[in-house]
């Protein structure tokens, strides 16, 4: 079974309009993400933060991002922070990447009678993203990834979650001088300071003893 060709975007889409919104959700999500990172490898790093800017920055790709990340906690955190507190955080990202790359690539499309019929979990909306209509390769046996509206918005949501859990384990493990914190453009150093200084979430305490 293959889809059929792309949606083309029409006014007064409604279907089409939430895909939209809730994609657009999505990508704004990963992007926090992409800033925890980097206030992750700033302090591991250990120098200015125009030097961490010039190397964060010239990572092109999310997964290489991650893996700097990675190699830095990994030099510089003990064995028992690694395994308890970032491993999982790690995979969750790891996650989010293969989520945050389907958004950028896959097309629309509107589902047939057949498949909004099939799909499964079920979907409100007669349209959904996947591979490029020509890439046949990604469709072999029949079987291709689907991402509904509703999916997209839950993983969204799980986007949110990830960076929080990136967000608390630089307070709880990495934390940054105050010098350094000043350094920050404005909004950067607002957006830690909502997790310095601000009541957790339920469900986001802190672990019994901190390794700061």
């Amino acid at each position: 079974m293959s889809l059929p060709p792309p949606a083309i975007p029409t006014q007064n889409n409604l279907d089409l309009d939430e895909l939209h919104k809730a994609l657009g959700k999505g990508l704004t999500q990963w992007q926090h993400v992409e800033s925890g990172l980097f206030l992750l490898a700033l302090p591991l790093m250990g120098t200015d933060l125009k030097t961490c800017f010039l190397a964060f920055l010239q990572i092109k790709s999310a997964e290489n991002k991650l893996a700097f990340v990675d190699r830095l906690i990994f030099h510089k955190l003990e064995q028992k922070v690694r395994s308890a507190f970032w491993n999982p955080i790690r995979k969750e990202i790891r996650e989010a990447i293969d989520f945050r790359n389907s958004l950028a690539h896959f097309e629309s499309f509107y589902l047939t009678d057949d498949e909004f019929k099939n799909i499964n979990p079920p979907t409100n909306y007669r349209v959904a993203i996947s591979h490029h209509h020509l890439d046949e390769h990604s469709r072999k046996g029949g079987i291709y990834k689907l991402l509904t509206v509703e999916i997209v918005n839950q993983n969204a949501e799980q986007l949110r979650l990830t960076n929080y859990r990136i967000m608390y384990f630089i307070v709880d493990h990495v934390p940054h001088t105050e010098l350094l914190i000043k350094s920050l453009p404005p909004r950067l150093q607002q957006f830690l300071d909502s997790f310095r200084k601000k009541t957790r979430l339920p469900g986001f305490e802190p672990p019994p003893q901190s390794s700061r």
